[in-house]
């Protein structure tokens, strides 16, 4: 079990179901994440929509080592690493942000 499911595993405000996000949302449907190297078929629903939710919240969000890149720049450096992201529901998130 990994750091944040450990935190939260006791947390019965948090269904069951969504520790999947807390575990998978640095995986990507390539293996080339972290911290299982999980591909496609092993990650969840909720680990796919997490992963795109987290990276664009990382690039769009100011740090202390760089500033907050704009939703455009997020979205284009997300879609230059499409094969890491499930297809369909980057298409969604893309869509929504378009509607926001």
């Amino acid at each position: 079990m990994f750091e944040g499911e450990q935190l939260l595993k006791d947390n019965r405000l948090i269904p069951r179901e969504s520790m999947s996000a807390v575990s998978q949302h640095h995986e990507k449907i390539s293996g080339r994440g972290y911290p299982s190297h999980l591909t496609e078929k092993d990650i969840t629903a909720f680990g796919r929509i997490t992963a795109i939710a987290d990276c664009y919240d990382a690039l769009t969000t100011a740090r202390p080592y760089k500033p907050a890149f704009t939703p455009f720049y997020a979205l284009a450096t997300i879609s230059k690493e499409a094969g890491n992201y499930d297809p369909d529901i980057l298409k969604v998130f893309i869509k929504m942000l378009g509607k926001a």
